[in-house]
């Protein structure tokens, strides 16, 4: 069947790593917020960097609607959209770094939103590129294998997440979507090929 399809199964594992950081991000990005906040503004009261930190989430989610607004006005996105998100997933693996080390409250928002805007299309465009390779007969299968990889990836890896921070914090554990974000370009630029 089409489980053993390889776009099927590199499809998967793509939207696993791409469920993985957004799903985290939705999760974390208030306590991270909360612990960047904190440490950028010594004095500030915990009630004002708790609605602070609450905003990233707002950033974030923004920052995915534009993003997927200006993505569908891209007319060849599917067809170069394996390259595309093998280069965006880089530069994210480096923001999302960035993201982990930085004490200034300005640079996370502006990172989250930045990471917001390229990683907006990934979904879509990793359907898209998946759906040109079969018939229309056999989409719903398709799309039902390569969403089973995204919720697997947005149940397990925000849990590791917060199994990590208990003895970091959040901002060093987010690293962990830095590599996940480097294995989803490089799955995606095999997906192009097959």
């Amino acid at each position: 069947g089409m489980l053993t399809e390889p776009a099927v199964l590199v499809a998967g594992l793509a939207l696993f790593c791409y469920a993985a950081l957004d799903v985290s991000f939705s999760n974390w990005l208030p306590a991270l917020g909360k612990e960047i906040l904190t440490a950028s503004y010594l004095n500030a009261d915990s009630d004002t960097v708790d609605a602070s930190a609450q905003r990233l989430i707002s950033v974030y989610a923004v920052s995915m609607i534009l993003g997927r607004l200006a993505a569908s006005q891209v007319p060849s996105l599917t067809e170069y959209g394996g390259w595309f998100i093998g280069i965006a997933s880089l530069v994210v693996a480096l923001l999302v770094a960035w993201m982990a080390w930085t004490r200034s409250a300005a640079v996370a928002w502006l990172l989250v939103f930045v990471v917001g805007l390229l990683t907006a299309p990934f979904f879509p465009t990793v359907v898209g590129i998946t759906f040109a390779k079969y018939r229309p007969e056999v989409y719903g299968s398709v799309f039902g294998l390569i969403f089973a990889g995204a919720l697997l990836g947005g149940a397990t890896i925000p849990k590791t997440i917060g199994n990590l921070s208990q003895g970091s914090s959040v901002q060093r554990s987010m690293m962990l979507l830095s590599p996940l974000c480097l294995l989803l370009g490089a799955l995606m630029l095999i997906l192009g090929m097959l």
